[in-house]
């Protein structure tokens, strides 16, 4: 017997030895790629197509033409709405129909469960109806997408494809296969799902490409995605991670939204509706309606202002659509603002919910168990986020650590005017003081004051931004102006950047490649990224050196950059850069000193005011320089909006430039040298008119 145990335990030993040694062998003999550049994951954010059940023609929840048909039928109600302003409740039932329509295949209950995966007893059915997404875990040269090319890439592809070709020229065609992927999903998804399924990703990703890492770029609410990731798993897969224009902070916008602080500025927003039906032409079929959209917009704000119908629009509109869906918690940000000791996040949990506590038991009966944990989850990875980059910044270059890491944040547009942080400089999409996590920047037509500049490190060459050791990453947080939100070019020059951003070898800093300082310029006439110092030279020179033609009489007139500038002003004013306005003023030379007397004239006469120093009734100096801003954006009520939110925030002991929003035209128009010249009231229509006039004589005399 005792011969037998001696045995078993010599096989039992044998057994496990093998087991021990065994993954070694397999990991030795398996093939790995020594190409010496990770893989790259582009995890994007909100926009992409969302399908109710499967991925098919048809199956689109937010298409253009189910929108249309959402408002076409109550346009009827707003036009009645009209007729009988008081009647407030037949325009939150009219919204709330829109809304529930749009919205419907994706809304929850209050425990994180589809309204359509509900039987008529409010219980969950056993086949749920799934929202999903076109994600392939392939790589991007095996997407049909990707086989474009020029204009007809996509933004991510126009990245993906730029990536790719720089895996060929480092390492040939066969080797550059299974690099680039991209990571999409439902973003109105539980971002603690979304999470766990970029971890599955990211392991597949490491299998197919033979890599132990991989290199991130997070996009816009890809961000916050990311960080729900970092918080729960770690970074110990990530070889280079950037931040491209992301959402990692939140969004200020959704604090206000979130915590009812709405305020719509009706003309900005009338404007925003204007350029987007006239740029989408399945949209054409609301255009006989624009009259009443146009009514609704400005009453909306006066609604607001009733605690009753403001109750019901969040109780019954708000609450149901946006409240429960986790995805929209994760861009609320959390830090404390306005002097208030609670912080963001908190403040709306209390604000819609009435519950300070989240995991309280009052506030689980109202949300469920499922939605509080997710909030929690969502919160404190929020709360984690400063801590988190600082450990990651002392990882880089460590063997375990993340090789470098990097942000990137747009600026110099506005963003929608529907709350009253919309004068804060932003990509247009995300407020630039979130993306950079917590430069100091001035509002949008303003320049850091003094008592700014001497709280700050570094300072941007328009001395709009502002860097200090308070920021979450100062040697690490690049800035572009006048680049909007998510935009990648193939010959501009911003894809070569996040090449090097995502391949880089060793860590870096904003001071590494004297090709990418810190503070970029887009110049969007040519277009190009360039160096503030390229900006300067160009300038100087009289811009770019492009034909011209001498016409008798006149001045030359450089063609082309007159017509970058009409392609510019045609295709949308919201984003136009008065480097090509200025250029094509400068070249038409005497004929539009001519029109100055004129147009002079046409607004009230003489010279132009200089606009008032923004500040508060009782006289506080926020410190703001009106600037020039090169971009095109609608006026603004100025006799009617006082509000006067300072927009100050605390976190991390860095703050936002705020000003104040009584003297709100000194943000608006299109200015030049710090003053309004014009705003979108009929003045507009008529300086245009003239100039237009000027423009088509010189084309029918070159023609």
């Amino acid at each position: 017997m005792k011969k037998i145990k001696v045995a078993l335990s010599l096989i039992l030993a044998l057994l496990l030895t093998s087991i021990m040694v065994l993954p070694a062998f397999a990991a030795a003999g398996e093939e790995k790629c020594n190409c010496g550049h990770a893989p790259v994951i582009q995890v994007r954010g909100i926009g992409e197509t969302l399908y109710l059940g499967k991925v098919a023609e048809g199956n689109e929840i937010f298409s253009t033409d189910k929108i249309v048909n959402s408002i076409l039928p109550v346009v009827p109600d707003l036009a009645t709405f009209l007729l009988d302003t008081k009647n407030t409740d037949l325009f939150v039932d009219t919204a709330k129909t829109v809304l529930y329509d749009i919205f419907g295949p994706v809304m929850y209950n209050n425990n994180l469960v589809r309204l359509i995966n509900l039987d008529s007893n409010g219980k969950e059915v056993s086949n749920p109806t799934k929202i999903v997404v076109n994600c392939s875990t392939d790589s991007v040269e095996k997407h049909e997408g990707f086989k474009a090319s020029g204009n007809e890439l996509t933004e991510e592809y126009k990245l993906a494809k730029a990536l790719y070709n720089e895996f060929v020229e480092l390492n040939g065609v066969e080797n550059a296969a299974n690099h680039v992927y991209l990571f999409t999903y439902d973003w109105t998804a539980d971002p603690v799902d979304v999470a766990a399924d970029l971890r599955d990703y990211i392991e597949t990703v490491k299998k197919q490409s033979k890599h132990d890492k991989v290199s991130i770029n997070a996009e816009s609410m890809g961000g916050s995605i990311v960080n729900l990731y970092l918080d729960t798993y770690g970074y110990g897969s990530i070889e280079n991670l950037v931040m491209a224009n992301s959402a990692f902070n939140g969004l200020e916008m959704m604090a206000q939204i979130f915590t009812g602080n709405v305020n719509i500025d009706a003309e900005a927003l009338t404007y925003l509706i204007n350029q987007s039906i006239l740029g989408n032409a399945e949209l054409a079929e609301l255009v006989p309606y624009l009259p009443v959209l146009e009514q609704i917009v400005p009453l909306v704000n006066d609604m607001m202002q009733d605690e009753e119908t403001k109750a019901r629009i969040y109780n019954e509109i708000f609450l149901p659509v946006f409240g429960y869906m986790p995805s929209f918690w994760s861009l609320v940000p959390t830090y404390t603002y306005d002097g208030h000791d609670k912080n963001v996040f908190d403040e709306a949990v209390s604000y819609l919910y009435g519950e300070d506590n989240i995991i309280s038991a009052t506030f689980n009966q109202k949300m469920g168990v499922r939605l509080a944990y997710s909030l929690t989850k969502i919160r404190n990875a929020s709360l984690n986020t400063d801590d988190l980059v600082e450990e990651i910044l002392k990882s880089t270059g460590e063997k375990l650590g993340v090789n470098s890491y990097a942000n990137v944040t747009n600026y110099n547009s506005y963003i929608a005017p529907v709350t009253p942080s919309a004068n804060w400089n932003s990509d247009g999409v995300i407020e630039s003081f979130n993306t950079s996590g917590w430069a100091t920047i001035a509002d949008m037509g303003y320049e850091l004051g003094e008592e700014d500049i001497k709280n700050v490190d570094y300072v941007s060459p328009d001395n709009v931004i502002g860097i200090s050791s308070k920021c979450q990453a100062p040697d690490n947080t690049w800035f572009i102006k006048n680049l909007g939100h998510v935009k990648y070019g193939l010959d501009d020059g911003v894809a070569n950047f996040y090449v090097w951003l995502l391949l880089a070898d060793d860590a870096y800093t904003v001071d590494t490649n004297a090709e990418y300082p810190q503070f970029m310029y887009y110049d969007t006439s040519i277009p190009e990224l360039m160096t503030w110092e390229e900006k300067e030279a160009n300038d100087a020179d009289g811009g770019i050196n492009l034909p011209t033609v001498g016409l008798p009489g006149l001045p030359d007139i450089d063609l082309d950059g007159l017509a970058s500038a009409l392609e510019q002003i045609m295709g949308g004013l919201g984003t136009l850069d008065l480097s090509a306005l200025t250029g094509l003023l400068g070249s038409l030379g005497g004929i539009v000193g001519g029109l100055g007397d004129m147009l002079g004239g046409l607004l009230g006469g003489g010279e132009t005011p200089a606009p008032e120093e923004p500040g508060d009734e009782s006289g506080e100096d926020f410190g703001d320089t009106p600037v020039d801003t090169p971009t095109e954006t609608p006026s603004t009520d100025t006799d009617t909006n006082t509000n006067t939110n300072t927009n100050t925030n605390t976190n991390t002991g860095s703050s936002h430039v705020g000003s104040s929003n009584v003297n709100k035209v000194q943000n608006t128009g299109l200015v030049l040298s710090g003053n309004p010249v014009f705003s979108s009231g009929a003045d507009t229509w008529i300086i245009l008119f003239a100039l237009a006039a000027v423009i088509a004589g010189i084309l029918i005399i070159k023609l």
